[in-house]
């Protein structure tokens, strides 16, 4: 009953822009290749992939922002930023967008060679953080946002990210130094993953045994280290996408454990809250009024005019500037991964992808988004967007069959990395990338110390000391 209810879902979500192509006349080939190879997508998400919430979640990111958003703004004559586009513009974004779930999903299933479909995550009952791992790791949460503060100053925790881009850059849309960038990614990102692994420690316990006291010091630790993140990353002066994907991981990490949660649910979720709560999470973004008629536009009205639903629009700039300037032959690209190499020892350094095409195209705000697809396309074109997108559907798929069923810090990784790509995907990458690789830093570190931070609960009414985890 469930598997059919699920399937009239996702029929029903890939049918809205189907009419929405319909009544707005769109006799486009590429927009009908998209919505055909979405709505194929989406269904294999309901039969053949129930639990793979990373999948599901990127597709929902593509429904929203390069689909929905896109068909409702050619509908209503207009893109969020006002500008002019040819109809041979317009339709190769859209084959780029058509090229990118197309190659996405060849590099998803390339994979799949003597590997099994995805299974119903399996929780590993038993395996916790002793005593001594906990401490060490909340004095080491503590001590990051300790640094943040000291570095970054208190006075900035509450500033709307506007002012605080003025303090830090000068200007919005100016990137800041290198050691900012740096600092204020240690300040953010271990906490919170050090976070998930003490929510997951707190699940792990009750599972095992339910009926012993699961009040341990490291549930103490984990609501300590729970209010200090939500402190140092409140939606005032914290980017929303960052803050979004906080509350997202947790979500998940949370209902993982608790095994109530499938892909369409997830994807359901996560598009009532890009469609009705993301444009909200803005408010904060210039001044600490609130302004009630704000909640009053609707989605509808949001998803055409609203910057935040500009990605589409980005891929079009991005392909009126390698026109206007070539190809970046894999300067963007690299520019992002090195984000943290400084301009005195790399001069020729590329600057964020969204900020550099506004400069081209000479708007006068320059802090814009662009995503994966765009930063592939600067680089090479339609080839590198066929070879990177292949890539990260491969990168995707090894993720989703061998973290979420690994031990606890590839678990809290993977939460991580299926809320923070919202973030990646929509881009511009240079700007979101030191929280990824910082992220991964984190990550490997822990696991290097798994045996000094974590134990083996024994199961219960079984002999034996503890071991080790393995």
């Amino acid at each position: 009953m469930r598997l059919w209810f699920n399937c009239v879902l996702a029929i029903t979500i890939s049918l809205v822009p189907a009419i929405i192509t319909l009544n707005a006349h769109l006799s486009s080939i590429p927009i009908w290749l998209t919505l055909i190879i979405f709505s194929y997508l989406l269904l294999r998400v309901v039969t053949t992939r129930p639990y793979d919430y990373l999948y599901s979640a990127f597709l929902c990111f593509m429904y929203v922002f390069m689909i929905l958003a896109p068909l409702l703004q050619m509908e209503s004559g207009g893109f969020p930023w006002v500008d002019f586009y040819t109809t041979d513009t317009v339709q190769l974004s859209w084959w780029v967008t058509a090229t990118a779930l197309a190659c996405f999903e060849l590099g998803y299933i390339a994979l799949r060679a003597g590997m099994h479909s995805a299974p119903r995550p399996s929780y590993f009952a038993g395996l916790v953080l002793s005593p001594g791992g906990g401490q060490v790791l909340f004095l080491a949460a503590m001590g990051l946002c300790l640094l943040g503060l000291v570095h970054t100053g208190v006075d900035k925790l509450f500033l709307p990210r506007n002012d605080e881009a003025r303090l830090v850059s000068g200007k919005i849309g100016v990137q800041p130094p290198p050691l900012y960038t740096i600092i204020n990614a240690l300040t953010r990102v271990p906490p919170v993953f050090i976070m998930q692994l003490f929510i997951l420690d707190f699940f792990s316990r009750i599972n095992r045994y339910p009926e012993r006291p699961w009040m341990t010091a490291n549930s103490y630790y984990m609501v300590i280290v729970g209010l200090t993140v939500a402190i140092i990353n409140n939606p005032i002066s914290a980017p929303r996408f960052w803050v979004g994907a906080i509350a997202l991981c947790g979500l998940l990490l949370v209902l993982h454990c608790q095994r109530k949660v499938s892909s369409m649910s997830w994807f359901s979720l996560n598009l009532f809250i890009l469609v009705l709560a993301f444009p909200i999470a803005d408010m904060f973004r210039n001044s600490l009024d609130f302004n009630p008629e704000e909640l009053q536009a609707g989605p509808t009205r949001n998803l055409v005019y609203s910057p935040d639903f500009d990605a589409f629009q980005q891929q079009m700039n991005v392909i009126v500037v390698t026109d206007k300037i070539g190809f970046q032959q894999g300067k963007q690209i690299a520019s992002s991964i090195l984000f943290f190499v400084p301009r005195k020892i790399w001069p020729q350094k590329g600057e964020p992808t969204g900020m550099m095409v506004a400069n081209e195209l000479g708007y006068f705000f320059n802090n814009l988004s662009s995503p994966l697809m765009s930063e592939f396309f600067i680089d090479g074109g339609i080839y590198a967007v066929i070879a990177g997108m292949f890539a990260v559907g491969m990168l995707y798929r090894y993720l989703s069959m061998n973290l979420l069923i690994s031990n606890p810090v590839f678990v809290c990784f993977y939460c991580f990395f299926t809320a923070y790509q919202f973030y990646l995907l929509r881009g511009a990458l240079m700007t979101v990338t030191n929280f990824l690789l910082v992220g991964l830093v984190a990550c490997f570190t822990i696991y290097g110390f798994r045996r000094r931070l974590f134990i083996n609960m024994p199961a219960p009414n079984s002999r034996g000391d503890t071991l080790m985890a393995n």
